[in-house]
């Protein structure tokens, strides 16, 4: 971030801290909250890569929140919680030792609280900047999980408007399969078509892998429900959100309903 942009940012601060609201992203906040020369000098040198490279993968996150001054204590603690994994955040807060100390034991509470939202952040970011993992320990996420921690984590209300528009237009949808599918068009808009359909098919397999069982004691009247029907109305949803052509959206179709009838066929003859 520049120069410029880093005093825009502290001036909007400024204003959120005399009772207003103002948009910042993550990046923004990031820039404020860490000290990089601070890191530099107390910090290992492995210390010092890890938190450098974690500062410039969030320095890709820039889309805007409008803030109060709850909010922006919020994310700013959000983002402390990652950095504070690699190394003690009060070496490189730019704040005085002493007074670091005193803060950080002051938020800690509030560290705690936000833990699920920190890991969400992290594993969000990880998508994009994979070189992460080897700063962090390892760790096997659902992704339908990952892919609602994404949506969730953002707490903008076009992303709740979207998601109901999906369960007006397709009546047999339930709300987390809407809210983990609006992950993968997140993941489009952040990272790319490639990562988001590598995304969506560990979705997809998921949901024929764990739901055909049930499906194939249903009803006829309820086949609705049966995961084939989800995956092939998400399909069609890519091509106008521009993640794919309407043939790609159609060849996607097919072959996960081909994957789809395989498995069930499989679990018959058990």
């Amino acid at each position: 971030m520049g120069l410029f942009s880093g005093l825009k940012a502290m001036k909007k601060v400024e204003k959120i801290k005399a009772g207003g609201k103002e948009l910042l992203s993550i990046a923004d906040i990031t820039n404020l909250i860490i000290n990089l020369p601070d890191a530099k000098r107390n910090l290992s040198s492995n210390q010092f890569s890890a938190v450098h490279s974690l500062f410039q993968c969030l320095q890709k996150c820039r889309t805007n929140m409008e803030l109060d001054l709850t909010g922006y204590y919020e994310e700013a603690a959000i983002i402390i919680g990652i950095f504070n994994q690699i190394a003690p955040y009060e070496k490189y807060s730019g704040m005085e030792q002493t007074e670091a100390l005193f803060f950080m034991n002051g938020i800690k509470p509030l560290l705690d609280e936000l833990k699920p939202r920190s890991e969400a952040l992290l594993n969000s970011i990880k998508v994009s900047c994979p070189e992460l993992n080897k700063y962090f320990s390892l760790k096997t996420q659902d992704i339908e999980l990952l892919l609602t921690e994404m949506v969730n984590s953002r707490k903008a209300k076009e992303d709740d408007d979207y998601i109901n528009y999906l369960m007006q237009n397709c009546h047999f949808l339930k709300r987390e399969h809407a809210t983990a599918f609006h992950g993968v068009l997140i993941a489009n808009a952040l990272y790319g078509k490639n990562k988001a359909l590598d995304l969506m098919d560990q979705l997809f397999l998921k949901w024929i892998n764990s739901e055909t069982h049930e499906s194939i004691n249903r009803p006829m009247e309820e086949r609705i429900y049966d995961p084939q029907s989800k995956i092939a109305f998400f399909c069609g949803v890519l091509f106008p959100n521009g993640v794919v052509t309407k043939e790609e959206s159609d060849r996607l179709s097919k072959t996960y309903t081909d994957l789809w009838i395989q498995h069930t066929m499989r679990l018959r003859e058990k």
